[in-house]
């Protein structure tokens, strides 16, 4: 409707029985934002929706490319566009950013039409940007939900493997060991069969043990995020396949248990990835304060990857961990290089005790 009532413009206008202030009135009155652009990408005209929700006045955005809503700065964004309606015709739509005057980025499900006279001549280019700060919140919440769920079903699980299988098994071999010594069998083959059942029990126990650690382990319930990176690395690191480095803050602000949780899990995300599928011979992890905010990078030195196609085909793991971060509000930036190594950087935004950032 609005992108037929932007091509009535003109003497096609002129010519119905609609007038240019109802045209207007409905232009304005839409919630969504519309921008009209010329051939060039300058912005030529915008509604009330955009001058309301970035901040702008309307003529300090007319003749300005519409690159400046998008990144702050001239960017490919209207370049982007032209593309993007090549391949998928009459219009194209994705989701990015706009940037308000107050630097606040404004989630926006947009899509990109030409504007054409009656004759099919292009006339420039129209911008429908439907504010969705909303959805995504509720889209974060669900997700946040989700993980912390999944987070206390694997605590739960951890807890009972520990405190029944695995103190069962512990109390089996403490009494194999008495019936050994009670029995002082001479007896190659009992004597054989005996060591067999106590190693079998001492790697059952051994098992039960690492699998509660990674459902949950103790040092993150207990000791936060550094003890639980700390014993990460050292359970890791005895296996001799590869080298650690960790350097953690003598001291981090209390952060929420699954915050911390959520940054856990992304590490054993990454250790695994670099393990099975890097090649990699060290990973190195530093978390640390950066003005109001907590940082965690891990980097490894493995074969890397391209991203871009990690991302569009497949890239379940790469997925999971964007999702974890974003949950919490947090940035996440994935870089790699064929042949250098894999960098992940996840950033948050610490909250005070009271609530407040």
């Amino acid at each position: 409707m609005i992108l037929s009532g932007v091509n009535m413009l003109g003497e096609e206008l002129q010519a119905t029985t609609v007038s240019r202030d109802y045209f207007s009135g409905i232009y304005n009155a839409v919630s969504n934002m519309v921008l009209v652009l010329s051939l060039k990408g300058e912005i030529e005209d915008s509604n009330s929706a955009v001058l309301e929700l970035l901040g702008y006045q309307k003529e300090k955005l007319k003749g300005q490319s519409i690159d400046i809503l998008v990144n702050g700065e001239n960017g490919s964004f209207f370049g982007s566009a032209k593309r993007r309606l090549g391949k998928e015709g009459a219009s194209a739509r994705w989701e990015t950013q706009l940037v308000a005057t107050d630097n606040k980025k404004i989630p926006v499900s947009c899509s990109f039409s030409r504007i054409v006279d009656k004759n099919d001549k292009l006339e420039g280019y129209l911008v429908v940007a439907e504010d969705i700060t909303e959805r995504k919140e509720t889209e974060k919440l669900i997700v946040r939900t989700i993980v912390e769920t999944q987070d206390n079903e694997q605590k739960r699980v951890a807890n009972d493997l520990h405190d029944s299988l695995g103190q069962e098994l512990s109390t089996v071999k403490l009494l194999l060991t008495a019936i050994n010594i009670d029995g002082q069998s001479s007896d190659g083959k009992y004597v054989e069969a005996f060591e067999t059942c106590k190693n079998l029990l001492d790697k059952s126990i051994e098992n039960i043990r690492a699998i509660c650690f990674n459902l949950m382990p103790a040092s993150l319930e207990k000791g936060g995020i550094e003890a639980a990176l700390e014993e990460l690395v050292h359970k890791q690191g005895q296996h001799d396949l590869i080298g650690f480095t960790l350097k953690v803050p003598d001291k981090i602000p209390s952060l929420d248990k699954s915050l911390e949780i959520a940054i856990y899990r992304v590490t054993q995300e990454f250790i695994s990835n670099s393990i099975k599928h890097a090649k990699a011979s060290l990973i190195s992890l530093h978390l640390f304060l950066d003005q109001g905010f907590v940082q965690f990078d891990i980097e490894d030195n493995g074969i890397g990857f391209e991203v871009a196609g990690k991302e569009h085909h497949g890239g379940r793991g790469l997925s999971t961990m964007s999702s974890r971060v974003k949950a919490f509000n947090g940035c996440f930036n994935l870089s790699s290089t064929v042949g250098k190594g894999t960098k992940l950087s996840i950033r948050f935004q610490i909250k005070r005790e009271d609530g407040e950032t």
